[in-house]
């Protein structure tokens, strides 16, 4: 889907609208994830152009005034040997688009910001961090020498003021070792924002079993091999848990689990795993607890406060992102990463005290409304986008 907008179009007031540019390497990422800051920045009134490696589906009306380029970059399981490709077809698009304001999101996509706007002049530079991924947490060789050079390069592309981060979690940011000087150009979004009327208050289903589900990529840094290790750790005691996972296998990240793996995991008792599923909301309206098990990497889990938006009770691990939501004994439980005993405790404590599980949910949504709707989302990338705005129209 690819709407060009008419030169009459372009013009406000006789003059000539200011260009605004999303960049993602992930289309379906950023399709389901950053709607308010389309809204926003259509609201702001800019032409609005989007940088993506394929075509959205076709129900997405929320795109239909969007320019839509298509560039050969593309997300791979080793995306530093994509570098240079991606980032000579990023530098061309800014070079023949000339957009204004460029946001990118995700940690690829703004890495190769970060490089290509040192080559093609952009005026105003959004670096969205949706969490530092497998190069945050993994011990490997390999990514314990991209770290640093990665924060460096990021470090850099904070320097002046052309650049605004948008971070997801308190950690990330301090991760980076950013100066507290550029805080002020900073900010802190929970996340892309759930509709409270779409994931809406779901009564809990009955039990037993304890119904537990996790909704994510299936790969390692979710800590789905915990959980699996954890659920069949409290079968052998004979308690009645089940676990349902539902994600597919990302075969671009290099940690992926292998779909043998998972349809293996599937067939253990009290264990299933259904694949991509579109319907969230039906499957936190069958389940009594949201499971999180993640080894680090994360920005805020959409399906967190999605799960949160229905009034799940919350159990997952003391990361970033995941604790500066769940709130200990309040939405939910949070262990220590890493561990299937101290997750199976977790689980087995709200097992033992089911009626803990509704109030958890219900102040897990309340958080949810005060925090992470689109509307506040959307609010919060608005005020932010008519600072760019006024900055923009300053000679």
């Amino acid at each position: 889907m690819v709407a060009v907008s008419s030169a009459s179009a372009r013009q406000v007031d006789g003059q000539a609208r200011r260009k605004f540019a999303f960049l993602c390497f992930n289309t379906a990422f950023f399709v389901s994830h950053f709607r308010p800051a389309v809204d926003a920045a259509r609201a702001q009134g800019f032409e609005l152009i989007a940088f993506l490696p394929e075509e959205p589906a076709a129900d997405c009306p929320h795109l239909q005034d969007v320019t839509v380029i298509r560039f050969l970059g593309k997300r791979t399981r080793f995306p530093f040997l994509r570098l240079l490709p991606n980032l000579y077809c990023v530098a061309l698009a800014l070079w023949r688009h000339r957009p204004d304001v460029v946001q990118a999101f995700s940690l690829q996509s703004c890495v190769v910001l970060a490089v290509a706007a040192r080559l093609v002049r952009v005026r105003r530079k959004i670096y969205t961090i949706t969490g530092l991924g497998l190069i945050g947490v993994d011990t490997r060789w390999s990514n314990r020498m991209l770290r640093p050079l990665l924060y460096a390069l990021f470090r850099a592309a904070s320097r002046g003021p052309s650049s605004t981060f948008i971070f997801e979690n308190t950690a990330d940011f301090k991760a980076l070792g950013l100066s507290e000087p550029f805080a002020a150009r900073s900010r802190l979004l929970m996340g892309a924002g759930v509709d409270p009327e779409v994931f809406s208050f779901q009564p809990l289903p009955p039990s037993p079993p304890l119904k537990v589900a996790i909704v994510a990529r299936m790969i390692w840094t979710k800590g789905i091999d915990i959980a699996v290790e954890a659920v069949s750790m409290l079968r052998t005691r004979g308690l009645p848990v089940e676990l349902d996972l539902y994600g597919h296998a990302d075969q671009h990240n290099p940690q992926f689990f292998p779909e043998a793996t998972l349809r293996h995991w599937g067939q253990l008792p009290g264990i299933r795993w259904h694949g991509h599923v579109v319907d969230v909301p039906a499957i936190w309206q069958a389940h009594h607890v949201a499971l999180f098990a993640s080894r680090g990497g994360e920005g805020l889990p959409r399906a967190m406060l999605e799960a949160a938006a229905c009034g799940r009770a919350l159990i997952a691990t003391r990361v970033p992102g995941c604790i500066d939501f769940v709130r200990p004994d309040v939405d939910g439980l949070l262990v220590e990463p890493n561990s299937a005993e101290a997750l199976a405790d977790a689980i087995e404590t709200l097992l033992r005290a089911p009626e803990r599980l509704a109030g958890m949910g219900r102040a897990a949504r309340q958080r949810l409304v005060e925090t992470a709707t689109v509307e506040i989302i959307i609010a919060q990338y608005a005020e932010m986008f008519a600072e760019i705005d006024a900055g923009l129209r300053t000679p």
